[in-house]
């Protein structure tokens, strides 16, 4: 019952300029965005005979409010991942410091909270609620959106891990968390610990300090 264009949105050659080149715009809140052309250019990819349009490029989250006033109706999955975990698969993948992964961790949840706290049709889910419970948070959002009535948690999924392979959904993070040397988890608590209450908000708290 829903499409998704077959990568990430942002990639696609008529937008790739406006939203992922160059890299720094990339994550830019005030890069101005011409949403009714991307719209037009997305809605070349969509079946748009599916009652759901699904995108998925992350930084959609900096921009939601402004892709709710044009999408419409526009409906928001919020999610968050233990921030710890988080800054482990920036490191490995994009090679960036504990230091700067902490502090894009942090900025990502600021973004959430923000966006929780604006968006009409927003559904708050967490990786760990996701991964522990999928059945259960899955009947969730068939609740919230009832189109979605043929997900199906079961399968093995194509999606990025560091396993490199497709997986059932599994919790990750302690492996993630385990990776981090001693010298990464001090860089990260130290951002960590400025911040404190923002993980308090979302249920996380500071590791072995």
């Amino acid at each position: 019952n829903h499409t998704r264009c077959t990568r990430e949105g942002q990639t696609f050659p008529t937008v790739r300029p406006l939203m992922f080149d160059p890299p720094e715009r990339r994550w830019d809140p005030s890069a101005p965005l011409d949403w009714e052309a991307i719209q037009r250019e997305w809605m070349k990819y969509w079946d748009q005979t599916k009652p759901i349009l699904l995108e998925k490029s992350p930084p959609n989250l900096l921009r939601a409010e402004a892709i709710a006033s044009v999408f419409r109706p526009a409906y928001f999955l919020v999610m968050t991942r233990n921030p710890y975990a988080q800054c482990e698969s920036i490191m490995r993948r994009s090679g960036w410091s504990a230091t700067a992964s902490a502090e894009f961790a942090m900025q990502s949840l600021k973004f959430q909270k923000h966006n929780l706290e604006v968006l009409p049709n927003a559904l708050f889910v967490t990786y760990e609620h996701l991964t522990d419970s999928p059945e259960e948070v899955v009947g969730k959002i068939k609740e919230w959106l009832p189109e979605l009535s043929d997900l199906n948690p079961n399968q093995e999924f194509n999606a990025h891990n560091y396993l490199q392979k497709p997986l059932a959904i599994q919790n990750l993070n302690a492996e993630k968390i385990k990776a981090l040397s001693p010298q990464d988890m001090a860089d990260i608590n130290r951002v960590f610990s400025s911040q404190s209450e923002l993980l308090t908000y979302f249920g996380y708290a500071l590791i072995g300090d």
